[in-house]
């Protein structure tokens, strides 16, 4: 997998628990109730009547939620509040973003996004499909659910991307050391391979927390790097909150995490 799109995938998560860990309303949201609570993904985007294409390798994903409009389109993670949906015209305040050092032509991008935001857009949903449009922009979207769905738990081999350490905005993502790791969760039994060692183990899943019992390991020694991951990859199963979005998987203890990946996408 590419590595700078994982590090923009892994980086969502860190953005996500940061933002969603400060969420208080104190009131009403602005947002309409079409549109809170739901993800996005560019179809098509036209200006001055002419397709425009987006960087190589990126998708342009709008979420709305908690009051706000959040924009990544492989770059920086982009946020606003949500002044008003009011009359099909999208308001918001102003927007900010993480600090991510990506290319030129990225941060054009958001860029781009930002003066669009700007701009407000006007704003039409039929079904699953959003329309935002300017005067010289018209974007086609498409609701995450409908253009990309969750897999399916249970029966996927879930590829180990990464490690996360901490929670909120002191959490970090790396890289795991090994190309090679999976899990695979199946009628209440755990199978794996952590890059050098295998794993398995009955599972539960209690109210989204995925519990192993005794979780069985091989015992090769596999150098320092890959032994600490092993470690984590244990410490994480014992008790993990579940979550699935699209082609990714979150296992999420109390101050560790584990990112994985539908295998094949």
């Amino acid at each position: 997998m590419n590595r700078r799109r994982l590090l923009v995938l892994l980086f969502a998560l860190v953005f996500c628990l940061a933002a969603c860990g400060n969420d208080d309303d104190g009131g009403q949201s602005s947002v309409d109730d079409e549109l809170e609570g739901r993800t996005f993904l560019a179809e098509q985007v036209t200006e001055d009547g002419e397709e425009r294409a987006l960087v190589t390798d990126t998708m342009l994903r709008i979420e709305f939620t908690s009051g706000e409009v959040r924009a990544n389109a492989g770059c920086n993670h982009l946020s606003g509040p949500i002044e008003s949906t009011d009359d099909g015209v999208l308001t918001v305040g102003g927007m900010g973003g993480t600090e991510m050092g990506c290319s030129a032509e990225l941060h054009a991008q958001d860029d781009w996004i930002i003066e669009l935001f700007t701009l407000s857009p006007a704003w039409s949903l039929d079904d699953d499909r959003l329309v935002l449009t300017t005067d010289t922009t018209e974007i086609v979207l498409l609701d995450r659910r409908v253009a990309d769905p969750d897999r399916a738990l249970d029966g996927t081999v879930w590829r180990i991307d990464s490690l996360v350490d901490g929670t909120g905005p002191d959490g970090s993502v790396s890289q795991y050391p090994s190309d090679d790791a999976w899990i695979r969760l199946a009628d209440g039994r755990l199978e794996g391979y952590t890059g050098c060692n295998s794993l398995s183990g009955d599972y539960t899943l209690d109210d989204d927390a995925l519990v192993v019992d005794q979780l069985v390991q091989t015992d090769v020694f596999c150098g320092e790097e890959l032994g600490r991951a092993e470690e984590q990859i244990a410490t994480v199963l014992r008790r993990a909150e579940v979550a699935v979005e699209a082609r990714s998987l979150w296992l999420t203890g109390d101050d560790a995490g584990l990112g994985l990946r539908a295998d094949g996408d």
